[in-house]
């Protein structure tokens, strides 16, 4: 008797801490959130509190949200005394600034410790902890709560799709001068990492445009409302595309210094709702070239969608 009772007691701890949800055509598997050591992230005698959440589908890519940071009050003199520059709680970003919200994107060619950063009159999310996480149905939401804004970040997979819509919205506590959405990207391979060749592309509907890391490529929102990001040299990671709605948009920059492309969406200050759509495309799912053709094929249609799904 006594050995079941323990076992019962470890099933509820387990549904209680780790959960999968199913809405018709699309299963999220949520761990809720872990403590272990932060040796994987290079912190190994502080605690690591960290979740991840896939979300897959039939036929289709996973996506895999992670977030991890450090914040042990019992640490905190520990880890200021031997980091004097770094901030506690320390978020987990990979220094993908200005895309360091800490919410990284694994599955393909997306930063997997940062891929997206909002940034309000030069502040940003680096140093603020996520407020909540939730999963509902075919949505995962995420919400920020810093004293300059109310940010909240709704990424919804639909049955039979590949992508992800992603709404983002604001509510400032101050008036708005400056208002961006940044999204880090690493396709193909880690580059410098790995001590591997890179050879960083994006291409538009337009163009195409090789990294030069004296050069911010800008981009014409009306006719290039969508990005391919790709390596020439490897696609062990994959390819992966960004759209974004040119009726809402005030500037688009591509900065590509380096293994990781950073892109970042200027908005008006009025702005409270912004809408994008975030592909992976593995290799093993579709070709650099495949991929590509898709994008050149279906993009107004893609935007039609993008434009109804909320």
């Amino acid at each position: 008797m006594k050995s079941k009772k323990i076992v019962r007691i470890v099933c509820l701890m387990f549904l209680l801490f780790s959960t999968s949800i199913r809405a018709e055509g699309v299963k999220i598997e949520d761990t809720g959130w872990r403590k272990s050591d932060g040796k994987r992230v290079g912190f190994e005698e502080f605690t690591l509190t960290s979740r991840s959440i896939t979300i897959r589908r039939e036929s289709s890519p996973p996506y895999q949200f992670r977030y991890k940071y450090l914040n042990e009050d019992k640490e905190r003199e520990a880890f200021e005394n031997k980091y004097p520059g770094k901030i506690f709680p320390c978020i987990i970003t990979g220094g993908v600034a200005p895309a360091d919200s800490g919410l990284g994107l694994g599955g393909s060619s997306w930063y997997t410790h940062s891929f997206m950063g909002v940034t309000i009159n030069r502040k940003r999310l680096n140093r603020v902890l996520v407020k909540e996480v939730k999963v509902i149905d075919n949505k995962v939401e995420l919400i920020w709560q810093p004293s300059w804004s109310f940010i909240k970040a709704t990424f919804i997979a639909l049955p039979g799709e590949d992508c992800l819509y992603l709404e983002i919205t604001i509510d400032p506590k101050e008036e708005v001068k400056s208002l961006s959405i940044h999204f880090a990207c690493s396709p193909g391979h880690y580059g410098i990492y790995t001590k591997k060749k890179i050879d960083r592309w994006i291409s538009t509907s337009k163009r195409s445009i090789q990294h030069d890391p004296e050069k911010i490529a800008i981009l014409d929102p009306q006719t290039e409302p969508w990005i391919f990001y790709f390596d020439t040299q490897n696609n062990r990671r994959g390819t992966g595309a960004l759209f974004y709605l040119p009726e809402e948009v005030k500037e688009v920059k591509v900065n590509m210094p380096g293994s990781t492309i950073i892109t970042s969406i200027s908005y008006p200050p009025s702005t409270r709702k912004m809408h994008f759509i975030i592909y992976n495309f593995p290799d093993n799912y579709k070709k650099p070239e495949d991929a590509y053709r898709y994008l050149k094929e279906n993009g107004m249609e893609l935007l039609g969608k993008l434009r109804k799904v909320r």
